[in-house]
């Protein structure tokens, strides 16, 4: 399957395609089976090295028989399964069950000592499939449990040691979580609250506070509260159809580090906005010493573009590897000869003017912040491809640097905070040309609604691309962007490359348009035989170089085009992968108009997967994971395979063809 763009002949053939389809899905039977649905896990997590008793609940999980992580280094066993609360009879006969009621599993899960530490994704199998997936959190940290005696007062607080990680419920109305630690004079902590899209989404908000106590400690109830914090790290909110976080992706309230000015003890209350609590209300509080390795136990979030995605040395060649073009600079270090071979005459750059740009080395130099450097008379110049590592150390600190191009060129600029992130520090960076004017920032705005002629900032970037058709010296400067933020953990890394035309993030969700899909999750196939089903594969495709060629405003690309062929790997017996079509977005007038959109958002490319079981097909005990992968066409040849994604995907037993509508599959 490859990606192509659609020209005004296919749209047309795919309108009336689906016109007839709508026609025909009116009298579509519905299945016969109901895939398992997830809500809830607790507790949250564990140690590496440990074994642990956790509770799952949701519907459809009459019979579960087993559970399923795609990974070795679990041992799951399930240990009853049984419903919460007995459907409910009408009058002298028993209402049929359709076994929609909500159903406990017990779980036994044994943790490898050589488990990676962070979210793991846990799904049960049952008679519909299998189901959704939620997140076992795995820790370096000693875990504990909440105790069960009575800790809502801070004088029957549950004391604790750092580091630890404590398994807790905001259970019910009005629930405090209170509990005391002992911190020397000057030490450091950093605080999380771990939970669940899916409490995320039931309500739960957790807030943290840390107090400090006046008096005596077992006499006073006095307290001076010394930090709050209440802001959720991952929260996406989503309209159908668009894309979800990523694998491993877990709702954080975090952010929160606090140095404690004296020795004694403290108190750290977690709690739930408006004083809300439900028994699912799981949540995990991570309490860690800042240093040297707290960073490293902490995982990124790659999603979206963001300020923490990693930026190191090898960056150049992570994206060689993804690239849509074998145009790659030429490095004098390789003796004039190009990094990955003769330029392909099919890709090779050749801008408007028809002249190539001069080639840049494709060995990234390091380069340090020296102060005092902010102006322009105090720039530190440096050679590019640079990575600058800095700080603003200071409310109003301003870093410059200088670079020089001996011709045109097309360069990327990228900017991680390996220290503070937003809201708490938000680097904002400007090119300026020889004369003092901006040449481009990563403040990406859009027209504003309310005033004619007038720009607001939509959002602050953390990676920026332009064309630069002068040669010359430019300035660039480096500042938080509200000037309020400065100190020695406003860290920064910036990034200044050549664009490498690559393929970026990649999304697959079997999520379809509006209420078409009910499912929780938006990724695992079920499958009865005879069944179909789809995938939504959405591909960025970053920094290809375009121009318009006419008044219709059709594309040239000169440095590869994007398309890529699609694969699916491990598919088990009687199953197919199929290209399809389907209406991914319905086009009319933006609410928005961008500013110099290209320079900040790629290109993004979608296709639609059919997975069809033939009649024949033979029901699974357990789900197989079907791999998918993507090759980018180089000219006219493939190029290497990226993996995409890892799909759990389950013939089941059942014909959707001889389907009643609302009925499900028995015990």
């Amino acid at each position: 399957m490859v990606f192509h763009r659609c020209n005004r002949l296919m749209i047309g053939l795919f309108l009336l395609s689906f016109t007839a389809g709508l026609a025909a899905g009116a009298d579509r039977p519905k299945p016969s089976y109901s895939e398992p649905e997830l809500h809830t896990l607790a507790p949250l997590g564990g140690r590496v090295g440990s074994s642990l008793q956790v509770e799952v609940r949701g519907k459809f999980l009459a019979g579960a028989h087993a559970a399923w992580m795609g990974h070795d280094a679990f041992d799951v066993r399930v240990k009853s399964v049984e419903p919460v609360a007995a459907p409910e009879a009408e009058g002298d006969q028993k209402a049929e069950s359709k076994d929609d009621g909500e159903y406990r599993v017990n779980l036994r899960i044994d943790i490898a000592s050589d488990a990676t530490p962070g979210p793991h994704p846990l799904r049960l199998v049952a008679a519909g499939g299998v189901s959704n997936r939620l997140y076992l959190q795995v820790h370096q940290d000693p875990v504990i449990a909440e105790s069960s005696r009575p800790h809502q007062k801070p004088d029957t607080a549950q004391p604790v040691a750092v580091p630890v990680v404590v398994n807790g419920t905001i259970a019910r109305q009005g629930e405090l979580d209170y509990y005391s630690l002992e911190a020397s004079k000057g030490q450091e902590v950093a605080f999380e609250v771990i939970f669940s899209h899916e409490t995320l989404s039931k309500g739960f908000r957790p807030q943290l506070r840390i107090y400090e106590t006046a008096g005596s400690w077992l006499g006073s109830r006095q307290l001076t509260q010394l930090a709050f914090h209440s802001e959720v790290h991952g929260e996406i909110n989503l309209s159908p159809g668009e894309a979800g976080p990523p694998p491993g992706t877990t709702p954080i309230n975090s952010g929160l580090k606090y140095r404690f000015g004296k020795a004694g003890r403290y108190l750290v209350e977690v709690a739930s906005e408006r004083f809300q609590g439900k028994p699912e209300y799981a949540y995990q509080l991570r309490m860690a010493p800042v240093g040297g390795d707290y960073q490293s136990r902490l995982k990124d979030s790659e999603w979206g573009r963001s300020f923490t995605r990693r930026i190191g040395a090898d960056r150049l060649e992570v994206l060689w590897a993804r690239t849509v073009t074998s145009n790659r600079p030429t490095d004098p270090g390789a003796e004039g000869q190009p990094a990955s071979g003769r330029p392909d005459p099919e890709t090779t750059y050749d801008n408007q003017q028809g002249k190539r740009p001069a080639p840049i080395p494709n060995r990234v130099t390091h380069w340090t912040e020296k102060e005092p450097n902010d102006g322009s008379g105090r720039a530190t110049e440096v050679a590019l491809p640079g990575l600058i590592q800095g700080s603003i150390d200071r409310p109003g600190d301003v870093d410059t640097y200088r670079f020089k191009l001996a011709s045109a060129q097309r360069l990327a600029f990228e900017i991680q905070t390996p220290g503070l992130s937003p809201p708490h520090f938000t680097p904002r960076f400007e090119i300026r040309d020889a004369a003092g004017r901006s040449m481009v920032t990563n403040l990406h705005k859009v027209k504003s609604t309310l005033s004619e002629g007038q720009w607001v900032v939509k959002d602050v970037e953390s990676k920026v691309i332009e064309t630069f058709d002068q040669e010359g010296e430019y300035t660039l400067e480096v500042r938080d962007v509200t000037s309020r933020s400065g100190s020695p953990e406003c860290l920064y890394r910036l990034l200044i490359r050549p664009q490498i035309p690559h393929l970026g993030q990649f999304t697959v969700e079997t999520l379809k348009r509006g209420t078409e899909d009910r499912r929780v999750d938006p990724l695992r196939i079920n499958l009865a035989p005879g069944e179909a089903k789809t995938l939504i594969i959405t591909a960025r495709v970053e920094e290809i170089d375009a121009r318009i060629t006419d008044s219709l405003g059709e594309r040239a690309f000169d440095w590869g085009t994007g398309e890529m062929i699609l694969q699916a790997e491990g598919l088990p017996r009687g199953v197919k992968a199929l290209p399809g079509t389907g209406i991914l977005k319905i086009k009319g007038k933006p609410r928005y108009t961008t500013l110099l959109k290209y320079n900040y958002l790629p290109d993004v490319l979608q296709a639609v997967m059919v997975f069809h079981a033939e009649d024949d097909a033979q029901a699974m005990a357990l789900p197989g994971a079907v791999r998918l992968t993507a090759r980018p066409l180089i000219g006219s040849r493939p190029g290497p395979t990226i993996p995409v994604a890892d799909v759990p995907l389950m013939v089941v037993a059942g014909s959707a063809a001889k389907s009643v509508p609302g009925e499900a599959v028995g015990n």
